[in-house]
């Protein structure tokens, strides 16, 4: 449906059916995971981005519904695959908590492997905080790349090939 391929992404009708069909899915996992709540931009679960040990014990329960997969295949295939840097991308601020959960995951089983995060919702949330907090913000990541990362990212991975063990907040251009 999404691959632009004979109507596709672009005939209304067929993307329309799509949409409502994944709707109708996250209506699903949030009655299954109450009162969570799920939708294309967004995994809200209450009180879970309160603090750091919050995240944690909400990354690694079984009230998240991705648990299974990030523990088992998506781990895995990171892991057979054996990167030495592995970026998470954070589009939207509904996405920060999997983040977190995802990189806590990867950290346990890849502890040597750099593990960065960016985009535009870790911006918004970096630019927010002090030096401390963001100290505080950044575990389990070794370093966040705020703003535009492309630059900062390939100096970033040019660093770690080389032996670098780059930490903190990046300022991006």
């Amino acid at each position: 449906v999404m691959s632009g391929r004979v109507g596709g992404f672009f005939d209304s009708k067929i993307y329309g059916a799509a949409v409502a069909t994944l709707e109708s899915e996250f209506s699903a996992i949030c009655a299954a995971y109450s009162p969570m709540n799920v939708d294309f931009t967004a995994f809200k679960k209450p009180f879970s981005m309160l603090d750091m040990r919050e995240i944690e014990r909400s990354a690694l329960e079984d009230g998240n519904p991705f648990h299974n997969y990030f523990t088992s295949v998506l781990r895995d295939r990171i892991e057979a695959f054996a990167p030495d840097v592995c970026g998470l991308s954070v589009a939207f601020p509904g996405q920060l908590e999997l983040a977190y959960a995802i990189a806590l995951i990867l950290k346990r089983a890849l502890p040597d492997m750099h593990l960065t995060v960016g985009g535009p919702a870790l911006t918004q949330l970096f630019a927010r905080l002090d030096a401390q907090e963001a100290a505080a913000a950044l575990k389990p990541f070794d370093t966040a790349v705020m703003f535009e990362g492309e630059k900062p990212l390939l100096d970033l991975v040019r660093d770690v090939e080389r032996g670098g063990k780059p930490r903190g907040v990046i300022r991006g251009g």
